[in-house]
């Protein structure tokens, strides 16, 4: 993934709210995703996660060195 596609599909439409779904192996999918938003994206971003029961989430971490 190069970047260019989520700049040039922001400017063909706006979008309020952009909600990313994924399992827990998609967290490092999900941290690329993100490192590579357009500055000034203007939308509101909501990540899911699935968890197994009892599994506690490394994301806010990984999230965080982003």
């Amino acid at each position: 993934m190069d970047g260019k596609g989520l700049e040039s599909r922001t400017a063909m439409a706006k979008f309020d709210v952009v909600v990313i779904g994924a399992s827990a192996g998609g967290v490092g999918a999900l941290q690329r995703l993100i490192e590579r938003l357009p500055a000034g994206f203007g939308a509101a971003v909501f990540i899911v996660l699935h968890l197994p029961d009892g599994v506690r989430s490394m994301l806010p971490s990984i999230l965080a060195r982003a």
